[in-house]
């Protein structure tokens, strides 16, 4: 399937309707300067919302993990921040840079003892796209390092990690796929299954780490696999639009989205074999109702689901029903993650593996 072109039309109904919301005013007068190809200049843009305060602004860009990224571009915009927005961003660029550097550090350690090893590995999810799409990686934060190994490798790859210094914190309730490990302030959440099992129809990491490539200083997972994650993962773990759903994912959505090497079928592919195409759809619409970008429209339609449910996710996404029953992990499980499931099937199997955990 080749890349959709872009399509220039005037805004949808959706967008009409999520501008309608003030708390959803905040977020996309917070995200869209970052993304702009424009020539207004990013507090231009942020006064397009003009019932946004300031500080409702900068808590927003704090919240939302932005702050270096606006910092970095009003410095290069030569432009002088509000007081309020101004308090906000002071530091954030250089403590995002000390703990980049640090991570660095830790990641390329990793790489050289799991190589020493020949324990096949990809660091997955914001360390390795901040590595691949922006010009200043720092600039995107990344509370943790997740790397993605075979299940066979788990127990040895552990054991190399705490022989080196690293302390392993393992949580009971994630030992079906995850384990974190902790050096020097730095996390390490290892994986051996990307999801929690019962979410994909079939397993999904080996055919993930078999597109594996060697990049600058590590190893990662190829352009399209990383999409599928980008995808697919926030659904079933951040609930799309959490706090914990940062906006930084967005903005990673938006630069990954321009790379020209997407393999669009085989992203159907992986979509179609897990049963998740749904959860793609959801990101797909949460970004194109963020952003207004509706040029992978195209592909956006060959997922979606059928009229009621697509109904369904636009309004729970628009008015971020997550957030507000996210206290309750039996709402948010019926009302979003269970019905994110392409059929009926996939629903049991998810709802019986979390049961039998």
């Amino acid at each position: 399937m080749q890349i959709p072109p872009p399509q220039t039309k005037p805004p949808s109904e959706d967008v009409k309707t999520i501008t309608s919301s003030h708390k959803l005013l905040v977020k996309r007068a917070a995200i869209q300067p970052l993304l702009s190809g424009r020539g207004e200049t990013a507090l231009e843009l942020a006064s397009l919302f003009p019932s946004v305060q300031h500080s409702e602004l900068a808590k927003e860009i704090l919240a939302q993990r932005l702050a270096p990224m606006w910092s970095n571009l009003l410095y290069s915009q030569q432009s002088k921040a509000p007081i309020k927005l101004e308090e906000a961003l002071r530091d954030s660029q250089a403590h995002a840079t000390a703990n980049y550097l640090l991570q660095f550090h830790i990641l390329t350690e990793i790489t050289g003892l799991f190589e020493k090893e020949d324990i096949a590995h990809a660091v997955v999810k914001g360390a390795h796209i901040r590595e691949i799409v922006y010009q200043t990686p720092s600039l995107r934060i990344a509370e943790d390092i997740d790397i993605l190994i075979h299940l066979e490798d788990r127990r040895r790859a552990i054991d190399v990690l705490i022989d080196n210094g690293y302390s392993h914190f393992p949580n009971p309730k994630n030992l079906s796929h995850e384990t974190s490990l902790v050096k020097k302030n730095v996390t390490i959440d290892l994986h051996w299954d990307i999801f929690r099992p019962g979410r994909s129809r079939v397993p999904i990491s080996e055919a993930l780490l078999s597109s594996r490539e060697k990049y600058q200083k590590h190893w990662g997972l190829g352009t399209t696999e990383t999409l599928y994650l980008m995808l697919v993962h926030p659904v079933f773990t951040k609930y799309s639009t959490t706090p914990n759903a940062t906006l930084d994912r967005i903005v990673d959505l938006s630069k990954w989205l321009q790379l020209a090497d997407i393999d669009w079928g085989r992203l159907n592919e992986l979509c179609d074999i897990t049963g998740t195409k749904t959860a793609a759809w959801i990101t797909l619409s949460w970004f194109s109702l963020l952003t207004d970008n509706q040029s992978f429209s195209a592909f956006q339609e060959r997922l979606q689901p059928g009229r009621i449910r697509k109904a369904w996710f636009k309004n729970w996404l628009i008015k971020d029903y997550s957030s507000r029953v996210q206290s309750s992990a039996i709402l948010v499980h019926a009302g979003f993650t269970l019905p994110a499931h392409d059929k009926p099937i996939d629903v049991l199997r998810a709802m019986t593996q979390r049961l039998n955990s």
